[in-house]
């Protein structure tokens, strides 16, 4: 897949460039490098996806602090190849939140 400029991201996502480069400063995605001689950054499709899952998480209330622990957590399960699928969200504090339990 062909790399995306920041505003090429910004459009694919709706999420606003300078979102995008808030959400990098708070380590949500990765900043990418500055290609050598200068010119636009380019951002990778696990970038968008990881952006359209905060837009998302955004848009049904998950607070956006509490989104480092959730990929935290995420990565760590994928990692230990657990079989439960609600193990991140109750590492985070999210389901036992959202559940009512």
């Amino acid at each position: 897949m062909k790399p995306f400029t920041i505003g090429k991201v910004a459009k694919t996502t709706d999420v606003g460039v300078e979102t995008i480069r808030f959400y990098e400063r708070r380590g949500l995605i990765a900043q990418p490098k500055r290609p050598k001689g200068g010119g636009a950054r380019d951002y990778d499709a696990d970038t968008v996806a990881r952006l359209r899952f905060i837009r998302q998480a955004k848009d049904i209330g998950f607070p956006w602090r509490r989104l480092p622990s959730f990929f935290r957590c995420t990565t760590t399960a994928r990692l230990a190849a657990k079989p439960y699928k609600h193990a991140p969200l109750q590492s985070a504090g999210i389901l036992r939140a959202n559940s009512g339990s």
